[in-house]
């Protein structure tokens, strides 16, 4: 009896590959749709920020600017790399389905004589034969694109090689404030990623197809943890120029 290989439905979890997709579509939109505030509350800090810390200030607000860009598009990309194995699982269902049926038919024309003769008989007139489905094409192994989020300098203290710095201590309460505000807001959307992938991870890359995708959910990890630095930094400033 013929045997064709994997007949039986891979057992691909479309579920968690849409829970993904859509997972990771809100966390980048969430991520887009703060650009606005988070810029304005820059704008509104650096306004009156003079001096060596100024400097530093821009250059962190500038990589944390970037690094958002970078992870919204590197979130967008990962739909797309879901979508082409849950095509790939979906053809390769479609093919052991078909697979399976043949074995069928072939098991039916080699255990039932008049079956098999008529089989034979038709193909001899001209009838279209029944060939055996192709072999599985190889499964998809996608990485998920690389974010660097880091670089941004967080000083001791003290002016630097620079010299003094100033600014005025409301703008830098209001731009921690505001920064942590709007990383608050992303927890859940972060959440629901991580959680996401994680059934992505258990009920499709272990029946067709295999995605790497952890790195994005260490980068958006890193790039908070980073913010949060970037606000207690603020507020010290805030508190020594208030003594100042």
């Amino acid at each position: 009896m013929a045997k064709v290989h994997g007949n039986d439905p891979t057992g691909y979890s479309y579920g968690d590959a849409d829970a993904l997709k859509t997972a990771a579509r809100n966390l980048a939109s969430a991520i887009n749709g703060q650009t606005a505030t988070r810029a304005a509350a820059v704008t509104s800090a650096g306004r009156e920020f003079r001096g060596y810390f100024s400097q530093v200030f821009a250059d962190n607000a500038g990589i944390a600017s970037r690094s958002a860009s970078k992870l919204s598009d590197a979130l967008s990309s990962l739909v797309g790399f879901v979508d082409e194995l849950r095509e790939a699982a979906k053809q390769e269902d479609r093919r052991r389905a078909d697979a399976k049926a043949w074995e069928a038919r072939k098991r039916e024309r080699e255990e039932n004589f008049f079956v098999g003769a008529a089989h034979e008989v038709s193909t001899w007139f001209g009838a279209e034969d029944d060939p055996k489905p192709p072999e599985p094409e190889p499964e998809p192994q996608l990485q998920a694109d690389a974010v660097s989020v880091r670089g941004r300098t967080i000083p001791a203290g003290g002016g630097g090689s620079g010299g003094t710095s100033s600014a005025v201590p409301a703008d830098l309460r209001s731009f921690a404030s505001s920064t942590r505000g709007a990383d608050d807001s992303l927890s859940g959307s972060v959440s629901s990623f991580r959680n996401a992938l994680s059934g992505y991870e258990s009920g499709c890359n272990t029946c067709w197809g295999t995605l790497h995708a952890q790195s994005l959910v260490t980068a958006v990890q890193d790039w908070l943890t980073d913010n949060g630095h970037d606000a207690s930094w603020a507020s010290r400033r805030s508190d020594q120029q208030g003594q100042s």
